[in-house]
């Protein structure tokens, strides 16, 4: 090439040599880096989002079947969607399998607000959701629902929460017990009365002296609950706290 472009009597060869010549010595490199360098194309919308955004539900049915067998995270969204106002009970019941099943923590923003707003079916589904998408943050809303008002909820509640290491579970409570919300202190002082172990009776002592009054008279019921089934050191925990002045509030969940 170099010889045919400084000795090729045709004026338009040795140019062509030339540009030849160019690219061997860095244009072939050039062209690699722009592709290496090229962002990667955005992905491809995946097929079954027509389905769950169908007016039929059968079709929806078809969408949400497709994805929880496939874990599909481009369905998250409509999946939440479905779970939350579907008007096909059974629908959002199956919907509910799809966090099960492929749940992440991020899944919780749009699954939370269900414990409070959310239709009853779906609530008591709630309680395995919340621990499949994540354990350590789904707890204090499971905490929440035992107090549901609805038996088949709390009755959900109390199966997720059986599941779980109790190691797990009394560091979830403690954590609740220290935050600033008083629901959540309630909630936890809640969970604690419902579990005769002498961890219950630590954390309830701890509640029984709660800058939210309703959160401490919970709290001192709940002892005198593991107190009346002999849990070890609930009677003594209730003698510590006997010379407390009582209280009464409202029910803190609201708070």
């Amino acid at each position: 090439l170099e010889s045919i472009a400084s000795t090729d009597p045709s004026a338009t060869v040795r140019y062509v040599a030339r540009r030849a010549l160019a690219v061997l010595d860095d244009g072939h490199q050039s062209v690699v880096l722009t592709a290496q360098q090229r962002p990667s194309p955005p992905p491809k919308a995946w097929p079954g989002l027509v389905w769950l955004q169908s007016p039929s539900g059968d079709t929806r049915g078809q969408g949400i079947a497709e994805a929880v067998r496939t874990g599909e995270r481009q369905a998250a969204i409509p999946m939440l969607q479905i779970v939350a106002a579907d008007p096909v009970e059974a629908l959002r019941l199956r919907a509910c399998e799809y966090f099960i099943r492929h749940g992440r923590p991020s899944d919780l923003v749009g699954l939370i607000p269900l414990t409070r707003g959310g239709l009853e079916s779906v609530r008591a589904a709630l309680p395995a959701v919340l621990i499949a998408c994540d354990p350590s943050r789904g707890i204090p809303y499971v905490a929440y629902l035992l107090q549901d008002s609805l038996s088949p909820v709390r009755k959900a509640a109390r199966a997720a929460l059986a599941q779980l290491a109790p190691e797990a579970f009394f560091s979830a409570i403690e954590e609740m017990l220290a935050s600033e919300r008083p629901w959540l202190r309630d909630s936890a002082v809640h969970a604690a009365s419902h579990l005769a172990d002498p961890a219950s009776v630590r954390l309830l002592e701890k509640g029984a002296v709660d800058a939210h009054p309703g959160v401490a008279l919970k709290a001192r019921h709940g002892l005198e609950r593991l107190a009346q089934g002999g849990v070890t050191g609930a009677a003594e925990a209730l003698s510590r706290i006997a010379t407390l002045p009582a209280a009464s509030a409202p029910d803190p969940k609201t708070a």
